[in-house]
């Protein structure tokens, strides 16, 4: 009954900010089509109309934007309960975020102005060369995201921030990808994930929690990198190798195709054979 009652909470804060965001928007398309009414002929109105709607869309996406930036505090990393503050402020966040991702995500993604000032005004932090496609499956916008210059992400990767641990537990990690970094189509990065510059990242590759990978390291498609793994600088690793939990890769490391590594030695004799 508790949580029954806070889902239902949530559920009207969503429908009562979703709302606000409508009705603020439509404010100043009314006084446009006003005056378009009182002062232009029928065709001039019917012509306007798309204009219109173009200009609502943008209002809406800043709006929402500019009210989350307004009203919502930061996130923080951790692991919290689903009654926290912390939890909640992250509800709110999604609201926000929600608003214009559900209706309208192929705009967002498609006009990289209104996207980058949407995403800056959510305290991403990314540059205006950032690349996103237009079917990327970004789970969170907040302040626990940074992107460097030039760096893309393919169609329906999924980046997130969150994960729920079971138990009425989640728990929120920084995800950082550094400067020139390509994230491959339908890949998967969860929590925690630190990404260094000039990184290639496979298509289907998964990166699980708090996983590391130094500068100028390729990853091949359909790899599994396991959680809390750290994969050093220049390292190679194959089309759909599988590196288990905790494992350390060292600089240098060419893990072949289909490669198997559970801890460093595993790594460092794979390295060996693969150059000698």
């Amino acid at each position: 009954m508790h949580r029954n009652f806070y889902l239902f909470l949530y559920d009207l804060l969503w429908i009562t900010g979703f709302i606000l965001v409508m009705g603020l928007s439509f404010i100043p398309i009314a006084l446009l089509t006003s005056l378009i009414v009182g002062k232009f002929s029928t065709l001039t109105i019917i012509f306007s109309i798309p204009l219109l709607f173009y200009i609502f869309l943008n209002l809406y996406i800043l709006i929402c934007g500019s009210l989350f930036r307004l009203t919502v505090p930061r996130l923080k990393e951790g692991s919290y309960r689903t009654n926290s503050r912390q939890f909640i402020i992250w509800r709110v966040n999604w609201h926000f975020y929600s608003y214009v991702f559900l209706f309208f995500r192929r705009y967002l993604f498609y006009n990289r102005t209104i996207r980058f000032l949407f995403l800056r005004l959510m305290r991403v932090n990314l540059r205006y060369s950032t690349y996103m496609a237009e079917m990327i499956d970004l789970q969170d916008a907040n302040n626990l995201i940074t992107i460097g210059s030039n760096s893309g992400l393919g169609s329906e990767a999924l980046l997130a921030t969150h994960l729920n641990m079971g138990n009425d537990v989640m728990i929120f990690r920084r995800v950082t990808i550094g400067d020139n970094v390509m994230v491959s189509a339908r890949a998967c990065i969860a929590p925690g994930a630190t990404i260094g510059h000039n990184v290639f990242i496979g298509f289907n590759t998964m990166l699980s929690l708090n996983v590391s990978i130094g500068e100028d390291t390729r990853i091949g498609a359909n790899a599994v990198i396991g959680s809390n793994v750290k994969i050093g600088s220049n390292c190679r690793i194959g089309p759909h190798s599988v590196i288990k939990d905790n494992a350390v890769i060292p600089d240098g490391t060419v893990v072949p195709d289909f490669g198997r590594v559970t801890d460093t030695d595993t790594a460092t004799e794979e390295h060996q054979a693969a150059t000698s």
